[in-house]
C-alpha cells in the first residue's frame, strides 16, 4: 500500500464519522466477509479508512462499510418486506 501523508488536507464529510468507526474483524463480520476481503478493499480504494498512529489499528467508518452494502445491493428497487406481526399484549 501507498505512504500516506501524516496528516489528510482534503475535506472529510462529517456523516462519514457520526456513525462511528470499525476495526477490520468487525467490519468483516458486518460485511459477512473475512479480513482478507477487506484489506483487499482498503488496498483498492474501496473503502476510507484512518491510522491514529503508524503501525496503528486501522478504523473503518462505518457509514462507508453501509453505503458499500447499499452500492452492491441487487433488486433493492423490487424488495417489500415482510410484515412483521408484534406480539399483542
Amino acid at each position: 500500500m501507498a505512504d500516506r501523508p501524516l496528516v489528510n488536507t482534503d475535506p472529510v464529510d462529517p456523516a462519514l464519522l457520526a456513525e462511528g468507526t470499525m476495526k477490520i474483524p468487525e467490519a468483516a463480520k458486518f460485511l459477512g466477509v473475512d479480513s482478507d476481503m477487506i484489506f483487499r478493499l482498503l488496498s483498492e480504494g474501496l473503502l476510507p479508512w484512518t491510522q491514529l498512529r503508524p503501525n496503528g489499528v486501522r478504523l473503518i467508518p462505518k457509514a462507508a462499510l453501509k453505503r458499500l452494502l447499499e452500492q452492491n445491493m441487487v433488486n433493492a428497487e423490487s424488495f417489500t418486506p415482510a410484515p412483521v406481526a408484534l406480539p399483542s399484549h
